[in-house]
């Protein structure tokens, strides 16, 4: 999970800046665009990115039902 202030909507898609403390692999300032589309809708109700192989490239973004 990461914190929804993490996230804001653009016109072409999500926002996500991350810093250390947001996500347990982020050691260093990660900025992301993640188009609509993309994502995968959150059952929890809250933001969720998996970062892989490494903390600046993203896999997998989920957001809760709604934030589009």
């Amino acid at each position: 999970m990461i914190p929804a202030n993490s996230v804001t909507e653009a016109p072409d898609g999500f926002a996500v800046v991350l810093f250390p403390g947001d996500h347990h692999l982020v050691t260093r300032k990660q900025s992301f665009r993640i188009p609509y589309g993309s994502e995968i809708r959150s059952s929890d109700g809250n933001y969720h990115i998996c970062l892989y192989p490494t903390q600046a490239t993203v896999f997998c973004f989920f957001a809760p039902p709604g934030s589009v």
